[in-house]
């Protein structure tokens, strides 16, 4: 009798743990790959960005040294990589487009989509847009705005390097 309640414990014990246990192997495996994807994209590039963040399917950096931004999104047909010499961008614009609902307590409004648009120094050069969130593409929002909004104030900071240095006498 103690053997088979023991059996059945182990076999119960078991069959919570052993999915559980797959399931976050496989989220970790998949985070290091990209891991692995970005710092290999990183290195063909020649960049080492010191200014960085990962999140969701999105990743941005820049490399303060060779003043570059690089922007890599991971999408099921694979990565998309753009990779902008600061020195070529003249300004940038937050794009953010949202629908507006109707709720029971009042209105609320549901971001649709958020990017961070690039313009350029050089005529009839199209602009770049750095898509941040866009609802068909994923599931969740994850603090969109306020990253949109930090990487903004960044990259404007680093179009115009020199305006921010202090030189003492």
């Amino acid at each position: 009798m103690k053997l088979s309640i023991w059996l059945i414990d182990t076999l119960l014990f078991l069959s919570i743990f052993v999915p559980y246990y797959l399931f976050i192997r496989t989220g970790k495996n998949a985070q290091k790959k990209k891991l692995n994807a970005i710092r290999q994209i990183s290195r063909t590039h020649g960049l080492s960005p010191n200014i960085q963040e990962y999140w969701s399917d999105s990743f941005i950096g820049i490399d303060s040294v060779g003043n570059r931004l690089i922007f890599i999104r991971f999408e099921n047909k694979g990565e998309t990589t753009v990779v902008i010499s600061l020195d070529q961008v003249s300004s940038c614009n937050l794009i953010r487009k949202g629908k507006r609902l109707k709720r029971e307590k009042g209105r609320e409004e549901l971001l649709t989509y958020l990017g961070i648009e690039l313009f350029f120094n050089e005529q009839g050069k199209p602009p770049q847009v750095l898509t941040f969130y866009d609802i068909d593409a994923l599931t969740g929002e994850d603090y969109e705005v306020t990253r949109g909004e930090k990487w903004l104030k960044l990259i404007r900071e680093h179009l115009n390097p020199g305006k921010h240095r202090v030189v003492a006498a």
